[in-house]
């Protein structure tokens, strides 16, 4: 999914791509727990290494 609006009402957060929700995020994070960490430690030696 690319793209969208993240819907951030009380107690009900979401993303919406033209005008359909997608998955509520606590689905699908915690099965890519360890690429997400992976992901992030990347993006933050790349930054890194352009200070």
């Amino acid at each position: 999914m690319a793209g969208g609006a993240v819907i951030d009402e009380p107690n009900n957060k979401y993303v919406a791509v033209n005008g359909r929700s997608g998955p509520r995020i606590e689905q699908f994070l915690p099965a890519h727990q360890d690429t997400w960490v992976a992901a992030i430690e990347q993006v933050v030696v790349a930054i890194n290494a352009r200070l």
